[in-house]
C-alpha cells in the first residue's frame, strides 16, 4: 500500500507542477515553486504518511539535476476543525505559495477559501474529496468501487476460509 500512496504523491506534485507550466525543463532554466499542503487530520497513519511522500517526492525531484526544478514544501498539517484548516489555507495564502494541495476535512466549508485562492494566481488540487468550485482541480476516487475492488480482493486472498468484519 505504501508503494501506491507513494505514486499518489508523485502524481500530485506533477499535477502542481505542470499545471503551473513546468512542460519541458532543462538544468540551465531551474524554476522553483512553492507547494503549500493543508491536512486537518493527522491521527491516522494514512495522513502521516502522505505527507512524508510529499517531503521525500519534493525532494528527489529537487535533486535531480536533468529536471532544473525546486520545490519547497510549506506544510500545514494538523488536527483541526474547517475552521482551522480554513486558517491553514489563508496561511498558505498568505506566503505567496504557487500551489496549494488540499486534503479536506470538510469540502463544502473550505470551498470559498479555496476559490478565493484560485482567484489569486494559486493552483488548487484537492485530494481524498471532491469540492465543487470554480478552478479547483479534483483528483479522487470513487470511494464505493475502491470499497468493492478492496472486499474482492480479500475475500480471494482469504480463498473462502475466514470471516471477514466490517466496521
Amino acid at each position: 500500500m505504501q508503494g501506491k500512496s507513494r505514486l499518489m504523491s508523485v502524481l500530485m506534485i506533477a499535477i502542481v507542477v505542470f499545471s503551473l507550466g513546468l512542460v519541458t525543463v532543462s538544468a540551465q532554466d531551474e524554476q522553483s515553486f512553492v507547494i503549500g499542503i493543508s491536512n486537518s487530520f493527522v491521527s491516522s497513519e494514512w495522513r502521516t504518511q502522505m505527507i512524508q511522500n510529499f517531503q521525500d517526492t519534493a525532494q528527489e525531484l529537487s535533486e535531480n539535476p536533468d529536471l532544473g526544478v525546486e520545490i519547497e514544501l510549506v506544510i500545514e498539517s494538523e488536527d483541526t476543525d474547517a475552521a482551522g484548516q480554513e486558517q491553514q489555507i489563508q496561511n498558505l495564502v498568505n506566503r505567496g505559495v504557487d500551489a496549494i494541495i488540499v486534503n479536506p476535512g470538510d469540502a463544502q466549508a473550505l470551498r470559498l477559501a479555496l476559490e478565493d485562492a484560485v482567484a489569486a494566481g494559486i493552483v488548487v488540487v484537492s485530494i481524498d474529496q471532491e469540492i465543487d468550485g470554480e478552478g479547483i482541480v479534483n483528483v479522487v476516487i470513487d470511494q464505493t468501487e475502491w470499497a468493492r475492488i478492496s472486499i474482492r480482493w480479500l475475500a480471494e486472498a482469504l480463498g473462502g476460509e475466514g470471516d471477514i468484519v466490517l466496521i
